[in-house]
């Protein structure tokens, strides 16, 4: 599950989102608040309020508040305010299963400016 997915856009802006309440308790996927899939170059995300993902799935998983995938280039995040991301089991060799503020796979200038990350746990 996911607050916004978006595929193969060219130059998206993705602005002024208050993003919320996302939960699973199974499912074999990360959670994020906002999930840039493949193919967005040029993507704007800014004035985003992202907070209480919480991925309780006992096998792991992540809880995300912006994920950037390969084919993330010349991508702008500035002005976030990024909170409450839970997730119930760390790993410390595999990543996916722990909760990120923002979480970058693959990309090329990608600029992050302005960013609050308040509190990330493992519960």
């Amino acid at each position: 599950s996911n607050g916004i997915y978006v595929s193969y856009a060219i130059n998206p802006y993705i602005i002024n989102n208050h993003i919320f309440n996302i939960k699973r308790t199974s499912g074999n996927f990360n959670l994020c608040g906002i999930f840039m899939a493949s193919g967005c170059p040029d993507a704007q995300v800014y004035n985003n309020i992202i907070h209480s993902i919480s991925q309780a799935n006992p096998s792991g998983y992540g809880a995300i508040g912006i994920n950037l995938n390969p084919g993330s280039e010349n991508i702008t995040i500035f002005n976030n305010v990024i909170y409450d991301l839970k997730t119930i089991n760390y790993n410390a060799t595999n990543k996916e299963r722990n909760p990120f503020g923002i979480n970058i796979y693959t990309g090329n200038k990608i600029n992050i400016l302005f960013y609050i990350l308040i509190k990330e746990w493992i519960e």
